[in-house]
């Protein structure tokens, strides 16, 4: 069975988690995503494990050590 995320708004965190976990995700023109523990001194490794299988390195190192919210457009165009 294939798992389908749907994102309308905005997935932080063990949400960004989520939806690289997923097969497949949609989301709304709208949704932002970020991993935004490094902004508070923290580093969780806990999504970083599926974004670092579902996108590139880079590009997951980068939304994992700036905290930065990337757009659904990125994040479509990176493969989230």
């Amino acid at each position: 069975k294939p798992y389908v995320a749907k994102v309308d708004g905005v997935a932080t965190a063990a949400g960004c988690q989520l939806v690289a976990s997923c097969d497949l995700a949609y989301a709304s023109i709208g949704s932002k995503f970020s991993t935004p523990g490094v902004n508070i001194g923290l580093f969780c490794s806990t999504p970083a494990v599926a974004l670092c299988r579902t996108v590139h390195r880079k590009a997951a190192l980068d939304m994992l050590l700036t905290g930065r919210m990337i757009s659904a457009e990125e994040a479509a165009r990176i493969g989230l």
